[in-house]
C-alpha cells in the first residue's frame, strides 16, 4: 500500500486491515506519532513500523538516507489485549485519517 496523490489515504488503508494482517509502514514519524507514540512529533526524521493492528508495533527511526534492517513483527505482549489494542489503533487511525481531510 502506498500513500500518493488521488489514492485513499494509508492511514486509511491500514484502518482497513484484519486485525492480523501485516504491514510495514514508512513514513515521516509525525505521521506515525497520533496513531501509536506522541513522542514522535519530536522526531524530524523517516520512520518505518513493522506489525498488525492488534499489537504494538515496532517503530524504528531511520538517522541516515540509506537504511538497512530486517523486519520483524512483535509478538502480543503477556497481558496484552489483542482486541483491545487493534480497536484502539483502528480508532485512532480514522481519527487521524478524519483530522487530515482537507476541509
Amino acid at each position: 500500500m502506498f500513500d500518493v496523490y488521488l489514492s485513499v489515504p494509508l492511514n486509511q488503508q491500514l484502518a482497513k486491515l484484519d486485525a492480523n494482517e501485516k504491514f510495514v509502514w514508512v513514513d515521516d514519524c509525525t505521521k506515525m506519532a497520533n496513531v501509536w507514540d506522541d513522542q514522535l512529533n519530536q522526531v524530524n526524521n523517516t520512520c518505518v513500523a513493522t506489525g498488525t493492528l492488534n499489537t504494538h508495533p515496532k517503530i524504528v527511526k531511520i538517522d541516515s538516507d540509506v537504511y538497512r534492517g530486517k523486519v520483524k513483527f512483535n509478538q502480543p505482549r503477556e497481558g496484552d489485549d489483542p482486541d483491545s489494542i487493534y480497536q484502539n489503533t483502528v480508532n485512532k487511525l480514522a481519527e487521524d485519517a478524519a483530522n487530515s481531510m482537507p476541509q
